[in-house]
């Protein structure tokens, strides 16, 4: 999933005021999961 996707289907299904999204895999880079 993308950002934008992710982002999309949050808004549609919860209508918030304000919806920041923060993009911490490349943290996760080689963990597994």
């Amino acid at each position: 999933m993308t950002v934008d996707l992710i982002k999309s289907l949050l808004t549609e299904s919860l209508a918030p005021e304000l919806l920041e999204i923060a993009d911490n895999s490349q943290a996760h880079a080689g963990h597994a999961g």
